[in-house]
């Protein structure tokens, strides 16, 4: 099971990583978000610094943690059918561990070479400067997507699917964008406006975890299992 998940995660996670941006709509992107900055519109501004997503994760699939997450649910469900609840407890925690070890390494390399990647996307120096800093703002709280992503995944393997969808509809939608509302109309800053996508991560990372808590995978495994 070991050797299986990190085979597929490391394979998702080099491609997304460092294929994926050579796919982008660069173009279009950059013309929004120069034109957003030199308007002095943050939160449109944003927008642009969605493209660093390719490399900032919050498109967890960019990360292989995406992978992860659709193996741990695969793996959960056999087990959970198989009455096996402590071998599905322990794919949850092999993945988190294969999660934060593929996450820690792409992050540092991100963070040492971020305005040499998004030179991919464009050539002006004021958008290098706040792409790189969305990218140091976040960069921090990768290991908090990893939390909620690979317990979604098992949540779903376990049979509960609607729970886990609000959960991420609430907090990277309807959240964000009460947030993003009231930062522009309080203290519009690129950085603040940056750090609407970590408050919608940790957001989600409690709630997914109160919610693991109540179900059958966060009950005490039986000391004999068939």
């Amino acid at each position: 099971m070991k050797k299986g998940l990190f085979i597929t995660a490391a394979a998702g996670a080099l491609f997304f990583a460092f294929l994926s941006p050579l796919f982008a709509d660069e173009a279009s992107e950059r013309r929004l978000g120069e034109e957003a900055l030199s308007a002095g519109d943050y939160k449109s501004a944003a927008k642009f610094f969605d493209n660093a997503r390719l490399i900032a994760g919050d498109d967890a699939e960019r990360w292989g943690v995406n992978t992860l997450s659709m193996a741990v649910t695969t793996y959960v469900g056999q087990n959970i059918g198989a009455n096996k609840l402590r071998r599905a407890q322990e794919g949850v925690k092999v993945s988190m561990y294969m999660s934060f070890a593929i996450t820690l390494t792409l992050t540092l390399l991100v963070n040492v070479f971020a305005e040499q990647i998004l030179s991919l996307f464009t050539q002006e120096a004021e958008v290098l400067k706040y792409g790189a800093e969305f990218v140091h703002v976040i960069s921090p709280f990768y290991c908090v997507m990893i939390i909620y992503q690979i317990h979604s995944g098992a949540l779903r393997g376990a049979g509960i699917v609607r729970t886990p969808v609000l959960i991420m509809l609430g907090s990277f939608v309807a959240f964000r964008q009460v947030y993003l509302f009231i930062i522009s109309h309080v203290h519009n800053t690129p950085a603040l406006a940056a750090f609407g996508y970590p408050m919608g991560w940790i957001l989600c990372t409690i709630l997914m975890l109160i919610c693991f808590r109540r179900s059958v995978l966060g009950q005490k495994a039986p000391a004999q299992e068939a």
